[in-house]
């Protein structure tokens, strides 16, 4: 007996996790395991035993009712464990075979459809390989997620006419609100959006059809209160009595422009009661880095190191832990050539007090050897806040093969003849420093 592990992982962009202060529900997902079944002939030496599996997102929502158990809305997944009784040596792999998910609901329109052609390697390899081939492999693809609750028909199959199987489950769901993932950063217009539920199962007759949303948008001002500054509302359209199978649905939306770096929250208030709620979020800061070398020029096959000045800040909001990153973090990488350096600042101070940092860094490089087709090369580098990429610099370093001063002698060795400083102009013997005599530099001491 073979055994083939095979597992499709269906995903999507996930629904942004609820902010501090939020009323968070996080959905844990239940295995349903399903009947076993023989593939069609000449694939009936192949048994299948497909299971589906489904993730309850993060997501802003009243008190959840889901018991883990079931289909949710959400990331869904689905797979089968595929074991083969003994493959004849003539046995031939079908031309093109893929995994098919779908969901599609009781009024005909699809919810979720991935297909992937992974699954053909699977036959392939048994053609090629027979009672030889033992080795277990999984396939992974990404797919779409079933963001509305309600009655759908779910195919799992192989394709051409191998394997299905097609039944009917409830996609369970909670009433609230769930908001989109969204960015908030400095010079960016923030864009809003949040879909309303009814959650699923539900009664419609418990909805009038005339519900409203309000939400007012405020800023946190320095002594804690909140500047109103921005106010809207809608009629939502949850009821349909036409389409009991599914969750009433709708969404709103809004765009700040531009906002200023700072917290915000949004209360939102209406006569359906799971919307009534509030979260907040901030408008990051851009760390800002400024980078300048100790010198201009540095010498071929003898320099290994460069001082870097390195100068930063970064304002409100402090940067709260995380379980990735206990204390604020900050790694600046280098490169030059095929040399690379780096340099971690991590500190709790950073996290209770605006960010602002100076230093000097020496970065160490492989010395520049002087069959380098040019003289100028870049030290490029890159600024990294808390796993997070925050800007790139790259710096030119001009390399030569002595310093810009050579075959300097002291002026014991030789005091006759006229001296001339670097600017042309005669100089007496007592002067100090560099002088040309006779065609050639010399340093005065």
């Amino acid at each position: 007996m073979k055994q083939i592990a095979l597992l499709f992982l269906l995903s999507v962009a996930a629904i942004v996790s609820a902010k501090p202060g939020d009323n968070a529900a996080t959905g844990k997902g239940d295995t349903i395991q399903l009947p076993t079944y023989k593939g069609a002939y000449p694939y009936d030496v192949i048994t299948f035993k497909p299971f589906l599996m489904t993730v309850g997102p993060n997501y802003v929502t009243g008190a959840p009712s889901w018991d883990g158990k079931g289909l949710h809305v959400g990331v869904q997944s689905g797979g089968y464990e595929l074991t083969s009784d003994v493959v004849e040596r003539d046995f031939v792999a079908p031309e093109s075979s893929s995994l098919v998910f779908q969901a599609i609901d009781m009024y005909g329109d699809t919810a979720m459809s991935v297909t992937t052609k992974a699954v053909q390697e699977y036959f392939t390899d048994l053609q090629d390989f027979g009672l030889a081939w033992g080795q277990n492999k999984d396939a992974l693809i990404l797919g779409s997620t079933i963001m509305r609750g309600g009655s759908y028909q779910i195919n799992l199959s192989v394709v051409p006419d191998i394997f299905i199987l097609t039944d009917t489950m409830d996609v369970k769901d909670e009433a609230g609100i769930r908001i989109a993932p969204f960015e908030s950063k400095l010079g960016m217009d923030v864009d809003f959006l949040a879909h309303i539920t009814t959650g699923y199962p539900y009664n419609p007759d418990t909805l009038t059809g005339n519900e409203t949303l309000r939400w007012v948008v405020s800023r946190m001002n320095s002594d804690s209160t909140y500047t109103t500054i921005l106010e809207g509302n809608k009629k939502l359209r949850l009821k349909d009595t036409a389409k009991p199978l599914l969750a009433g649905l709708d969404s709103m939306a809004f765009r700040l422009e531009k906002p200023r770096v700072g917290r915000y929250k949004i209360d939102f208030t209406s006569d359906f009661p799971a919307a009534n709620i509030t979260t907040a979020f901030d408008v990051q800061d851009t760390l800002r880095a400024t980078f300048k070398l100790d010198r201009d020029t540095y010498v071929y096959d003898k320099d290994s190191t460069a001082l870097l000045h390195v100068a930063m800040d970064y304002k409100y909001p402090h940067i709260a832990a995380t379980k990735d990153y206990p204390v604020p973090t900050i790694r600046i990488f280098a490169e030059l050539n095929d040399s690379k350096d780096s340099l971690i600042i991590s500190s709790d101070t950073l996290a209770v007090k605006d960010l602002n940092y100076t230093g000097d860094w020496r970065v160490r490089y492989k010395p520049v050897a002087k069959g380098n087709s040019t003289d100028t090369q870049y030290l490029r580098l890159i600024v990294d806040f808390n796993g997070g990429v925050q800007c790139t610099d790259s710096l030119p370093m001009r390399f030569s093969s002595t310093t810009e001063i050579s075959a300097v002698k002291t002026k014991s060795e030789e005091t006759s003849a006229c001296s001339y400083n670097l600017s042309g102009q005669k100089v007496s013997t007592n002067y100090k420093g560099i002088v040309i005599r006779r065609g050639r530099k010399y340093l005065n001491r």
